[in-house]
């Protein structure tokens, strides 16, 4: 049975991790530090997992609305502070603060209606980077047939609005549809304001075309070292565009092998090659 002990902040990742009872003693510890990671909960064992790290879907990039709730009332309640010292003649100092403060309302207040009008919270890494798998599928890859169809997967988390499933335009092949995927999340992550993001692929080619090939491909003006051309330029180039708004940092990952996000992310490719 859980028990309930009126609401309770579990801090994952601040200054002094741990559960706290008051939202005073949580501020302490994840304001002004970089990629915090806490949660309000109105049961302990709910803290606990969470603290404990087995909900990842509840890593969010901002608090709950619970907890940006009681965030605007502090500030709401510097306001009327900063007002009073205005009253009594802290003009300019009273006028500073309170511009600041209200910035700070506005910017937050927009950030949690952003999310929750999309629904968009993200799983993320251990640097606070949202977390997206891509794969791409295509059945008889290789061979020149009718029969061949392509379709490439994203998945950002179980039932995420984000989470795409389409068929590849064009040359059906496997490596274009594994490009197709990760150039959509590349996309998606610039359309909503994603300035890092960790990608996680079990395609090691793409992984190798971007950071070891291309810069010898663009001096060669898109000639191998074999002195072919460049087959996926135009993904390749149009990838490279959007990685000048997207910071990314690759994780190759096993295909086939279990992996949760890999598995549905390639459940999402093949359906695509299906459509």
């Amino acid at each position: 049975m859980k028990r309930s002990m009126g609401k309770i902040y579990a801090v994952r990742k601040g200054r002094h991790p741990g559960i706290y009872l008051s939202w005073d003693d949580c501020k302490r510890q994840v304001n002004g530090f970089a990629g915090a990671i806490y949660k309000s909960f109105s049961t302990e064992p709910e803290a606990c997992q969470f603290l404990k790290g087995a909900n990842t879907k509840a890593d969010t990039r901002v608090p709950d609305e619970a907890t940006l709730l009681e965030i605007f009332s502090d500030e709401l309640g510097d306001i009327e502070s900063t007002a009073a010292q205005n009253r009594k003649g802290y003009k300019r100092k009273a006028d500073i603060a309170l511009q600041k403060t209200s910035k700070t309302c506005k910017v937050m207040k927009n950030v949690y209606s952003e999310i929750k009008k999309n629904g968009f919270t993200f799983s993320v890494d251990e640097s606070n980077f949202p977390i997206v798998y891509t794969d791409g599928a295509c059945s008889n890859n290789g061979r020149k047939s009718a029969n061949v169809k392509a379709g490439f997967g994203v998945f950002w988390g179980d039932g995420h609005p984000l989470n795409l499933s389409r068929r590849l335009e064009g040359i059906q092949t496997n490596q274009r549809a594994e490009i197709a995927a990760i150039n959509a999340c590349l996309e998606q992550a610039k359309e909503h304001g994603l300035d890092n993001l960790t990608v996680k692929t079990d395609s090691q080619f793409v992984i190798n075309c971007i950071t070891k090939w291309v810069p010898g491909w663009m001096k060669r003006n898109w000639i191998k070292s074999d002195g072919k051309a460049v087959v996926h330029k135009t993904e390749l180039v149009k990838m490279l565009d959007l990685l000048k708004h997207v910071n990314v940092n690759w994780v190759h990952v096993r295909g086939h092998r279990g992996i949760y996000g890999n598995e549905k992310a390639d459940q999402l490719a093949v359906a695509g090659s299906l459509m």
